[in-house]
């Protein structure tokens, strides 16, 4: 075509090698600007991609090293504070052993403090049942099953008596009612008397009456309307032998009398003071084997007058009458036998009526008297050694790392690889001070702080023991953490090896062709002047 422009093939070459020239410029400049001679999959594919699966997995295990060189952080942290709780546990039990010498010697104790403590107690059903009573009446005004009875190796309450044996039956006399509770920890309901024909009968059993016992035990719940007048609360027995709880003008008294055998005894007469609607707790023993009688009121002696002994003679079996809240005929009194036909009825509410074939000791009826709700008691404690226990529950939950806190009894996992398949569980421990069943006994007796300290020392030995755990991870994580980086760079290496280029190589080379272009570029313009000439020269002859 005319229009078409026509190149010679000298200038033709020396336009190809310039761009050629500049291609190669570019693809060396490119891998010395990157470090790489493989930049892109179209440079070789197979070391690429290669590379790039070493790259990733290279990553990954950099992303485990991190959590690796926490884990390591938690691990010492915890460390730290096993061992500042073992130096706690050291001071504590310096602490005990300088009391427990002062108290050897019978020296004052700048430490010791009395202190008033808040508690409630385990409640007085559970209490009765422990205790094993053969019979118990909850009175718990639950209609029809008022009156409910437990017998010796039965601990059910629905009129169920011990296997082999007539249960004893409760009989609710002239429709008392239910009342309401009378005290405040877990207890049901009671029943009312009112004061004029209400009591319960109790049928005869050998568990109770009808058979000589050396030993027994009565223990109930009361709340007076009044305390005028004379009120049976329990009663059993007849004019020769007998016993009887009962109000008696402001007072409520315990008496007892056996006129029955080779050692009598009679008028055995202890009371105590009360006031109407307080609610009390009121029990007696007799034991011939201790040869006594006691009484107790909210789980104190009552004073008494009269013989207290009871000539070590086993309480006969009789005939007579088992009454709550009411009496009959042959009622024991302080001050006479029979009742002449007054029953004198209880007006009041009465619960927690037991039976025992055993005797109950002083802290055991401490115990169920205090069980009635919420109590204060005096504690003589070690303030230092309280400092020191607070000081270890304080440490145990400073300890966190992150949101972890191994002396808590929290655990964690670290993985080592890229899918977790691998890794290392570990296992908290709490040693708080109730992880470590550091007692909080009382510093009244030379056993008692013996016994805190061989707490101590096994509360030392599980805090050692943790610890060693801890440095056995923290070994095992730092070589991990080794093993890893040492991974991580011969994967890096390996991904090198497939895609990096040789600096001195690619810098001889980029000179050679800024040369060769140089040359080429020189070349092309005087190719171009040569052919300018050469026109020139056509132009001017076709003039002339």
């Amino acid at each position: 075509m005319a229009n078409d422009i026509v190149i010679g093939s000298t200038l033709r070459t020396n336009i190809n090698v310039i761009k050629r020239t500049t291609q190669a410029f570019e693809t060396i400049s490119e891998r010395l600007a990157t470090g790489k001679i493989v930049n892109s999959a179209i440079d070789n594919p197979q070391n690429f991609f290669a590379a790039k699966s070493l790259d990733n997995r290279a990553a990954d295990f950099n992303r485990r090293l991190d959590q690796i060189g926490q884990s390591l952080s938690l691990i010492r942290e915890a460390a730290i504070g096993t061992e500042s709780i073992g130096n706690m546990l050291d001071q504590s039990e310096a602490i005990i052993m300088d009391s427990l010498e002062k108290f050897q010697a019978g020296e004052e104790d700048g430490a010791l403090i009395e202190v008033d403590v808040f508690t409630t107690p385990v409640d007085l059903r559970t209490r009765i049942l422990e205790a094993l009573p053969v019979v118990y009446f909850p009175l718990d005004g639950n209609g029809a099953n008022i009156i409910t009875d437990v017998g010796v190796g039965t601990f059910n309450v629905d009129n169920i008596g011990p296997v082999g044996l007539t249960p004893v039956i409760g009989a609710l006399e002239n429709g008392a009612s239910a009342g309401g509770a009378l005290y405040s920890n877990n207890a049901s309901s009671s029943v009312q008397f009112d004061g004029i024909d209400d009591r319960v009968a109790l049928s005869d059993n050998s568990l109770v009456n009808l058979v000589a016992q050396p030993n027994r035990t009565v223990e109930l719940v009361f709340n007076a309307d009044t305390v005028a007048g004379r009120q049976i609360l329990y009663e059993e027995g007849d004019e020769t032998s007998g016993y009887t709880i009962y109000i008696d003008n402001g007072d409520v008294r315990v008496t007892a009398e056996d006129d029955d055998g080779a050692f009598t005894f009679s008028d055995i007469d202890l009371s105590a003071p009360i006031v109407a609607g307080q609610t009390y707790h009121v029990s007696f023993v007799y034991s011939a084997t201790e040869n006594r009688f006691d009484g107790y009121l909210n789980g104190a002696r009552m004073n008494g007058t009269g013989l207290a002994s009871v000539n070590g003679e086993p309480f006969p079996g009789h005939p007579g009458d088992v009454h709550i809240g009411g009496g009959d005929d042959g009622v024991q009194f302080h001050d006479g036998d029979a009742i002449s036909g007054n029953p004198f009825h209880f007006q009041g509410r009465i619960s927690d009526v037991a039976i025992y074939n055993h005797v109950l000791s002083d802290e055991e009826i401490l115990t169920h008297a205090r069980s009635l709700g919420d109590i204060i008691v005096p504690r003589i404690e070690n303030q230092e050694y309280n400092s020191i226990r607070s000081q270890i529950d304080q440490l145990t939950q400073d300890a966190a790392y992150r949101g972890v806190n191994l002396l808590n009894g929290e655990s964690t996992r670290v993985s080592f690889n890229e899918n977790g398949s691998t890794g290392l569980d570990i296992e908290g421990e709490i040693l708080s001070s109730n992880g470590l069943a550091l007692l909080d006994l009382e510093f009244i007796s030379e056993n008692n702080m013996r016994i805190m300290l061989d707490a101590i020392t096994e509360a030392k030995t599980k805090v050692r023991s943790f610890g060693q755990t801890l440095q056995n991870n923290l070994t095992i994580l730092q070589t991990r953490q080794n093993f890893t980086t040492t991974l991580i760079d011969t994967h890096s290496a390996g991904s090198d090896d497939l895609t990096v280029s040789d600096q001195n190589e690619d810098g001889a080379e980029l000179l050679a062709l800024e040369t060769r272009l140089s040359l080429a570029t020189t070349a092309l313009s005087l190719g171009a002047k040569n052919n300018q000439a050469i026109g020139n020269s056509i132009a001017g002859g076709i003039e002339v």
